[in-house]
């Protein structure tokens, strides 16, 4: 989707600046929605210890980055 090849960029940049948190790339076709109550393309869900603690839906590059970095504090 043209959102996601939006913030593409932005993704690969922070994880290469924060290789200290796992980023996986999951292609929605291919995976059950529903576990992360997916609304919307792209989203962005972050856990810490296998718990949910934050979700940015729709390519938002700043609250992207500021989950990011509040996840990286954890």
């Amino acid at each position: 989707c043209g959102h996601c090849q939006h913030i593409t960029p932005l993704y690969n940049g922070l994880s290469k600046s924060y290789p200290e948190i796992l980023f996986c790339h999951v292609e929605v076709s291919t995976v059950n929605p529903k576990p992360i109550n997916l609304q919307d393309v792209p989203t962005f869900a972050f856990y810490h210890n296998q718990v949910p603690v934050d979700k940015v839906v729709g390519a938002r590059e700043e609250d992207v980055k500021q989950s990011t970095k509040k996840l990286s504090s954890m």
